[in-house]
């Protein structure tokens, strides 16, 4: 009982969700269809990485299973891996409210400051960089549209 208590902590959680959810996204994209012709159809990029997700947490969730020392190691709790999913999460609810840049910024703000705990002058300064950076990559250099907040960034 001890041993499977271990077991199930953050990293085991979001991997078994990760895998249900490649399951199902690649399960979904089989009616759109892999090949059309000379090209892929529909399908065949959300199946792939469908499986990639089943691969990757199917991994993760292999050598949490096989691994003796972290199966004896204390528990972790699964607050981290869950406030990086509800942050992410906020974060596609609010960006076409708050436009891309705010939002990105504010986002990396949220795991700087409150996820990883690091200082909050330093974060200020990536977080700024990085959200002008992907900016300056998406919208000015590749022309992407970029959902634009009440600030117009």
């Amino acid at each position: 009982m001890m041993a499977s208590r271990r077991f199930v902590n953050g990293d085991t959680a979001i991997a078994a969700l990760l895998l249900a959810g490649g399951l199902y996204w690649m399960a979904a994209s089989v009616p759109l269809g892999f090949w059309l012709g000379f090209a892929p159809g529909t399908g065949f990029m959300p199946f792939v990485y469908g499986a990639l997700l089943v691969l990757l947490s199917g991994i993760v969730l292999a050598g949490r299973l096989l691994s003796a020392e972290r199966l004896a190691a204390v528990a972790e709790s699964p607050r981290k891996p869950l406030t990086i999913i509800l942050v992410v999460a906020l974060t596609i609810l609010g960006i076409e409210t708050a436009g891309f840049v705010p939002a990105i910024m504010v986002t990396l703000l949220a795991l700087f400051i409150v996820v990883e705990r690091l200082p909050v002058v330093p974060s200020l300064g990536v977080a700024a960089a990085t959200a002008a950076g992907l900016h300056f990559l998406f919208r000015v250099w590749l022309g992407v549209p970029l959902p634009q907040g009440p600030l117009g960034i």
